[in-house]
């Protein structure tokens, strides 16, 4: 490469997708060059070429076109390592090492890079559970490696809206008659004391095995935030586990018992993440609703645990308790109603510190109990509320697993739907979300910050994308603009921008099957 030139008739000779190896030097050693694979990217990322005009002062841009080319990736396969441990074989031919890369930071994901030890669940159709922290969103792209050799492609099936598993795919051609397995479950209760096995692959690939035991199992607790909280779970902890690693845990016979996972949070401007495991028999329900394709209702009502002693000083009768204590798993509580989520169907009928009771009749005495009694359209509820039984014939919210499907990108914000988890904050869902602001763009200049709804547009409300795209269809290369914003804690204010399209365009992306196709808003 002498010049730009001869750079960009490299790049446009190159379909997207391919692989292309770089050979550079860095400013801090110019002595030592550093060779790097990377992948030619044009479905993301537009490739231009601008050059000063001099008489206006402009640098116009033209772009580089993409070459066409047929999609016909190469099937190869495989082998896996034999060891001397029969349950390692089993579960190793399950398991499969997942890459992650997210284009742009959207609902209130900040990071671009991320990996995970996925668990094969069907092999003949090519189906993998994972954590919602190694794919939190389903704008981005998904690489699968098979026994730390064979890397192909993967798609973004479902992102559960409520815990923190996704389900991928693949195209079950391309790994050829490589030998994998599809997990097989062990569903029986877990209980404190249980002895497993932590499976999980290593960054370097290579699997990692110990044997363990249950310490505890106990709700999750995390902080508000902005981006995915898991709610209303109990999550299992182990003695001794690694930091590093993610994967699953197993019983003496390699059957699963649990997706050991990373749960990722924020506090104080600060990420975080740990690892807990997530019982196999939620997993289970999940692969089965997705393969009969049955929808997943909420209350969108977040719940706490309190003791039975604490309930009966809130009002609850002694009847009650007693029906509580004589409950087949006694553990001395129930659950109470924590928060209710911003555009809960139910918002108007239920409030916090309600003690949940029955659900269609059936006592009700865990997370898991509430989430099974609620998947319909229109369950009924005995709750209590200071000294009296209230009954109530509720509405649920049906919920996808579609996560962000479509985004705009303009005066360098990146704008899309409310997603749940602001919901979760307490934030009503207004207008459209601002989730990121490109320096130097006028968003920063002026402003339009991450977090802020737009409310308003010249004076005309919007209620959702496809308002705000006609509301900027027709704006100039100079013009201003006023916006009505939302804040995160409901105060609202005005925004004046002068817009700068010549350098930042309004464009969208948006999703097609699995296809995600990019266009210029005009």
């Amino acid at each position: 490469i002498r010049n730009l030139d001869d750079l960009e008739h490299l790049i446009s000779s190159f379909p997207s997708g391919k692989q292309m190896n770089v050979r550079y030097v860095r400013y801090s050693d110019p002595i030592n060059e550093v060779l790097r694979s990377i992948e030619i990217d044009h479905k993301w990322f537009m490739t231009e070429r601008c050059s000063l005009d001099k008489k206006n002062g402009f640098w116009p841009c033209k772009p580089i076109e993409e070459i066409k080319v047929s999609k016909n990736t190469k099937k190869q396969s495989t082998t896996l390592i034999d060891y001397l441990d029969a349950r390692k074989n089993k579960i190793s031919a399950s398991l499969v090492h997942v890459n992650f890369d997210i284009p742009y930071p959207l609902a209130g994901i900040m990071d671009k890079h991320y990996y995970g030890t996925g668990l094969v669940v069907d092999s003949e159709k090519g189906l993998v559970i994972i954590d919602r922290n190694t794919v939190p969103i389903s704008m981005g792209d998904v690489k699968l490696t098979f026994a730390g050799s064979l890397q192909i492609p993967g798609r973004v099936e479902y992102i559960h809206p409520i815990h923190n598993i996704v389900l991928l795919s693949y195209d079950v051609d391309l790994i050829g008659s490589t030998p994998v397995q599809s997990a097989e479950f062990n569903v029986e209760k877990i209980d404190e004391g249980d002895e497993v096995w932590l499976f999980g692959l290593k960054s370097d690939h290579q699997l990692y095995s110990q044997k363990t035991n249950v310490s505890s199992i106990d709700p999750l607790m995390l902080p508000s935030s902005l981006s995915f909280r898991d709610t209303n779970i109990e999550v299992i902890n182990l003695t001794n586990a690694p930091d590093e690693i993610v994967g699953v845990l197993s019983d003496e016979n390699g059957l699963i018992r649990a997706m050991w996972t990373s749960f990722s949070y924020r506090s104080r401007g600060e990420s975080y993440q740990i690892n807990r495991g997530i019982h196999a028999e939620l997993i289970s329900d999940f692969i089965d609703s997705f393969v009969k394709e049955e929808s997943l209702y909420s209350l969108e009502l977040e719940l706490n645990y309190i003791p039975l002693f604490a309930a009966r000083k809130l009002g609850l009768s002694d009847d009650w308790i007693s029906r509580f204590e004589s409950q087949k798993e006694n553990k001395q509580r129930m659950l109470v109603v924590k928060n209710v989520i911003a555009g809960s169907p139910i918002i108007d009928e239920i409030k916090s510190g309600d003690m949940i009771l029955t659900i269609n009749g059936s006592l009700i005495g865990s997370y898991r109990d509430f989430e099974v009694a609620i998947q319909e359209k229109h369950p009924r509820l005995e709750i209590w509320r200071d000294k009296d039984k209230i009954e109530i014939f509720a509405s649920t919210s049906e919920l996808n697993g579609n996560s962000i499907d479509e985004a705009i990108f303009w005066a360098g914000a990146h704008i899309h739907k409310p997603h749940r988890a602001l919901s979760q904050r307490g934030i009503e869902s207004k207008g459209v979300y601002v989730a990121f602001n490109n320096y130097g763009s006028p968003a920063t200049r002026y402003g339009l910050s991450a977090g802020l709804s737009v409310i308003e547009v010249d004076d005309t409300p919007i209620s959702n994308l496809i308002d705000f795209k006609e509301s900027i269809r027709s704006k100039k290369i100079s013009d201003t603009i006023k916006l009505g914003t939302l804040s995160w804690n409901g105060s609202k204010n005005v925004i004046t921008m002068k817009l700068n399209n010549r350098y930042w365009p309004a464009y969208e992306i948006k999703k097609n099957g699995y296809e995600w196709n990019r266009a210029v808003i005009k």
